[in-house]
């Protein structure tokens, strides 16, 4: 088996553990979006979104975790696996 194709197996099974929780989570991100659209969203993902006082932009995305790791890979943020990795795991 050659390096890039258990590299690829491996991120899959780490997708698997990471993203499929059913446990609350809170993801601290920038998001720059107004509040009709922020409504629309919430709904949308089933996550709340909140200020949390860090920075302008900073906010707290809660919820589930599918819910919470569904809206960050949307078009609304745009992350990648390893940003929402990286995002939920700090």
């Amino acid at each position: 088996m050659k390096k890039s194709e258990l590299r690829q197996m491996i991120r899959e099974e780490i997708s698997k553990t990471i993203f499929r929780e059913d446990k609350k989570v809170t993801a601290d991100v920038d998001y720059f979006q107004s509040g009709g659209y922020t409504s629309e969203v919430e709904k949308k993902y089933k996550v709340k979104i909140r200020k949390n006082g860090k920075g302008p932009n900073g906010h707290d995305i809660t919820g589930y975790k599918k819910d919470v790791v569904k809206f960050l890979k949307s078009d609304a943020m745009g992350m990648d696996d390893d940003d929402v990795e990286f995002v939920l795991d700090n």
